[in-house]
Formats: structure tokens, sequence, C-alpha cells
């Protein structure tokens, strides 16, 4: 009868151990995964809760505005100052609802959790649509956009190409989409859509919108470059403006001082449109972030988009 030899029985025996420690691993492996997993989803879960939370807030602002301010909305308000890194437990507690700056809260601590809300106006930039007029390009808004590109240093290459794709897409939008005709933009971001390069449409953005029929330029909101397209003032004459507005919100047209330009009749005081920037920060290494487009009928606003 044959014996087993002691060194195949050891060498048998070290493999059965490292057959055991490495499912024993995998076993860990996977369950550390797995709470990682779970962990994740949670966070993202209570993350996209605080956004919604933050969303309703900013509902919330336009409509008090739109009960108290008239028929005037101006950078000095309330929903313009930006909310930047407020503790979630003074969002939570509400705290907030008296929309205080974030220079009266206490600072959070340096891992957060934080939330941040920006509301921007809408009018004040330059709606794409306004460019249309039924079927056509409106020439008094072609000038409006042709003195933004060149402010911008854009190429009038470029303008051309945006005028062409916007008719192509509006035919398609009216008529059933052809194979060839671009979408409509939803978003100043969509803008390649319409075949513009990626360097211009990242130098629009900050200054143009993208609204359903056309909006008049609010003059207590709009930056520099766009009173300056939109009146067709000297660069000197619109920094006064900016000068005079800054100290005193205009309260009528006739005070605004712009005199008889062409653009006064595509411009106005109040908003029905705003932007909001919602950001969550549960760490140094999550965040999230939306933008959602909002419209104010009287104390009524509704959410149109979110991304």
């Amino acid at each position: 009868m044959m014996h087993a030899r002691p060194g195949a029985a050891i060498v048998s025996a070290l493999l059965m151990v490292a057959l055991v420690a490495s499912l024993a691993s995998t076993a860990l492996w996977q369950g550390w995964r797995s709470a990682q997993g779970e962990s994740a989803m949670r966070q993202q879960a209570q993350a996209r809760w605080l956004l919604g939370g933050a969303l309703d807030w900013a509902l919330v602002l336009l409509a008090h505005d739109g009960q108290d301010s008239g028929a005037v909305d101006h950078l000095n308000e309330a929903w313009a100052r930006p909310q930047d890194h407020l503790p979630i437990d003074r969002f939570l507690t509400g705290a907030l609802a008296s929309a205080r700056p974030a220079a009266q809260l206490e600072m959070p601590t340096e891992s957060g959790p934080w939330l941040s809300l920006q509301l921007i106006d809408a009018q004040g930039r330059l709606n794409l649509l306004n460019l249309l007029e039924g079927a056509a390009i409106s020439e008094p808004w072609l000038e409006v956009f042709a003195r933004l590109f060149d402010q911008l240093g854009l190429p009038q290459q470029e303008l051309e190409t945006l005028t062409r794709g916007l008719l192509q897409a509006s035919a398609g939008t009216s008529q059933g989409a052809g194979p060839n005709s671009p979408l409509m933009p939803q978003r100043p971001d969509d803008l390649s859509w319409l075949g513009l390069t990626p360097s211009t449409v990242a130098a629009l953005q900050p200054h143009l919108s993208v609204l359903p029929g056309r909006m008049p330029v609010n003059l207590n909101t709009a930056g520099a470059p766009v009173l300056q397209a939109v009146l067709g003032l000297p660069a000197a004459k619109v920094q006064q403006l900016l000068e005079r507005r800054k100290a005193q919100p205009l309260v009528s047209l006739d005070g605004s001082n712009i005199g008889p330009q062409p653009g006064a009749s595509r411009v106005g005081l109040s908003s029905q449109f705003f932007e909001a920037h919602l950001l969550v920060e549960l760490g140094p290494q999550w965040r999230l972030s939306e933008r959602a487009l909002l419209q104010r009928q009287g104390s009524t606003v509704r959410v149109l988009w979110r991304q």
C-alpha cells in the first residue's frame, strides 16, 4: 500500500487555506462594495431631495417678490442676492425663510454639508427667439445681435450660421422636421445644434437666453454688453446707466435717460423669467448641481425646465 507523502499533504492544506482566504476576501470586498453603493445612492437621494427643497425656496422668493415689488425688478431685491455655502441645518430649520444674505448666517464647517442658490434674471440677457419674426429674421433684432457679436469679437459668419440654423429649426418645428433640420435650442448651451462652434457658444452663453416668444431686455438687470447691444449706445453712456441704476434702480423708462434710441421699444424694467442655479455639497467629494428656468406671472411661479 502506498502512503501519501507528507509534502503533498502540506501543499494541499496550504491550497485549501488560500482558497478559503480568497473566498473570504471576495465576500468582504463584495460586502464593502455593496455598502459603498448603498451609501452613494443614499447620498444622491438626499442631495436630490435638498435640490428640490432649494428649488421650492427659489419659487417662494420669486412669488413673494411678485407680491411685494410691483412692476419693477432690479438687482437690489432679495431674489438677486446669491446665497453661497449655507449650512444645510439652517435651511432645514427654516432660518432662511426671510431670505437673509449669507453674510448674516453662521459659516458652515469645512466638510459641509452646504447649499447654494443663485437666481439670475433671464431677461437681463438677449432672448434668442427675439430674432424670429414669423418665418423670417427680424432686422432690428439682427442689428442688436450683430452689435453683441462685434463686442464679443465673434465673426459675423457665426451670426449668419446662427440665423440660418434658427430659421431651419423654426421651419422644422412648425412643418415637421426634415432630415437636415436642426433641433430648436431649449437652452443657451444648445446653440451648437444650430452649427455654432464651441468657442462661440461659450462666449454667448452669459449674454443669451432662450425664452418663449419675444421678451424685452430688463434695463435694471442687464450687463454692459447686452445694454450696449440693445440700446446702440456708446460704452461711456452705458457705464453711466450702470452707475445710475446701482445708486437707484430705474422705476420708469422715461427716467432712464437713454434718449430716443431705436432700442427703447425693446427694453423694460420688469421680468417674467428667471434662471435658478442650485448646488448641494454633502462633503468635499460629493457635489450635485442643477439649473432650472422659472416663469413668474404675478405671484404664481412655475418651472419650465430642470437640468
